[in-house]
């Protein structure tokens, strides 16, 4: 099925028929347009999937799961992408053109449902050494003192400091805001710069090749922080400034969600309760608010507070029983910190069985939903979950394997959403996080705040 409108159709068919023209010379701007052609596709095939990704690198990922593609395929579609980037430095200029017209097809085909354009092209060859890894690392501690090259640098593990490892940025294209602070470091000699490298692959000469970095890991951001920086449009750190700085806003959603947290500790304990024999304390969490609003405002917002009531009855008293979460069991906003990926968190809900590795992490909100993404939750609520995730994961030696549920609790039915966990989407919020740490950083390093906040 093509998930292009007609227009689109012609369009790309027509790009694509210009790049495979016989007399074509293939020059720097051919090379660039084909490479803004694949980029096009890609951004397309992740459209509308209400997912953020700020790299390319993360988009190819993510369509690797959504469509299920081959290694080799995959492999290629970060070949060409790494190529054009680093300028040609693992094979030739004329042979990445043919492996990009080959991919072109192969992305056609999964926008379009047409086998035909697959097969335009063939795969060209060529020899491309891929690294062996003789070991792998859960994660570690190191001391980033300097630089070998543009990929490398050296580092010391802190559990062994008789020796100096080499780190290899190979896999850290999302981080490339963190590895520019790392060379900026370099070049003002600050260093050694503590670092914390996750999922470390070890080649036959012991060079470190993580996929995730933390930059000052002991620097604990709160997982709520993060998110908040995620909208439809994307990630940026940016925002974590404006909530830091600007004035938190005072009015009745507040309350209402301070109200609907009360709620899901109560039924959390008796799940018998009505509405009617908690309605004295509602007055007792936010009594200036309350004082502050006209009569016709506070039925209002008793009227809502009742639905939310309802609702989480409701999940609590079924739902959970569905997911096979057992209420008794369950450890009511629970804190966490990672000095592993530098994050700290309270949970709404944490249910763990008991002699078991599976667990459920369940975050309340009281808000509505505002352009949901492919799972049915909101951009921030989902990078929320998945940052949780990460946090529990660690603090339990990675041997938790923990379900991540957002529980919409206005809404009348599906309250209670699946989060599923996507690495691609992890590395950019632990990437954002990263950012935050850069810009208090530079804070404290501006002379000229004023200067600096424009």
């Amino acid at each position: 099925m093509s998930l292009l409108k007609n227009n689109e159709y012609s369009d790309y068919l027509s790009s694509f028929e210009f790049l495979n023209a016989e007399d074509l010379t293939v020059d720097d701007g051919i090379l660039d347009y084909q490479f803004k052609f694949f980029e096009s596709l890609i951004n397309k095939l992740v459209k509308g999937e209400g997912l953020v990704f700020n790299t390319l690198f993360a988009k190819i990922s993510y369509l690797g799961l959504k469509f299920k593609l081959n290694k080799r395929l995959i492999f290629d579609l970060h070949l060409y992408r790494k190529e054009f980037e680093n300028n040609f430095i693992k094979i030739d200029s004329i042979i990445w053109f043919r492996l990009g017209q080959y991919l072109l097809g192969q992305l056609l085909r999964l926008l379009t449902g047409d086998e035909q354009l697959a097969i335009i092209n063939q795969r060209p060859s060529f020899n491309i050494r891929k690294t062996r890894f003789k070991g792998r690392k859960l994660f570690g501690r190191y001391s980033l003192i300097s630089k070998r090259n543009s990929e490398e640098y050296i580092v010391i593990d802190e559990d062994n400091p008789e020796e100096e490892l080499i780190l290899r940025v190979d896999n850290l294209d999302v981080f490339k805001n963190s590895i520019k602070y790392i060379n900026d470091k370099i070049d003002k000699k600050q260093l050694p710069l503590t670092i914390e490298l996750v999922y470390i692959n070890i080649d036959a000469s012991n060079a470190l090749i993580p996929d995730i970095l933390i930059i000052e890991p002991d620097f604990l951001v709160d997982v709520t922080s993060i998110a908040e920086c995620f909208k439809t449009t994307g990630g940026d750190a940016r925002y974590y400034l404006i909530n830091k700085y600007l004035p938190k806003p005072l009015n009745k959603y507040v309350t209402i969600g301070n109200i609907v947290n009360f709620f899901l500790d109560e039924l959390m304990k008796n799940s018998s309760l009505e509405f009617e024999d908690l309605l004295f304390d509602i007055f007792h969490i936010d009594p200036i608010m309350f004082t502050l609003m006209k009569d016709a405002q506070v039925k209002e917002v008793i009227r809502t507070l009742k639905q939310h009531f309802a609702n989480l009855k409701k999940v609590i008293d079924k739902d959970f029983k569905h997911l096979g979460i057992e209420k008794d069991k369950c450890y009511l906003e629970p804190s966490f910190f990672s000095p592993i990926f530098g994050i700290q968190g309270r949970l709404d809900v944490f249910y763990q069985k008991d002699n078991n590795n599976e667990a459920a992490i369940i975050e309340l909100k009281s808000g509505k939903l505002f352009r949901p993404n492919t799972y049915g939750l909101n951009t921030n609520h989902y990078t929320q979950t998945l940052l949780y995730e990460m946090l529990v994961k660690s603090v339990y030696g990675f041997k938790l394997k923990p379900l991540n549920y957002i529980l919409y609790s206005v809404l009348d039915e599906n309250n209670i959403r699946f989060a599923p966990s996507i690495s691609a989407q992890q590395k950019e919020a632990i990437s954002i996080r990263n950012d935050i740490v850069i810009l208090e950083d530079k804070i404290i390093e501006a002379n000229d705040l004023p200067t600096f906040f424009k």
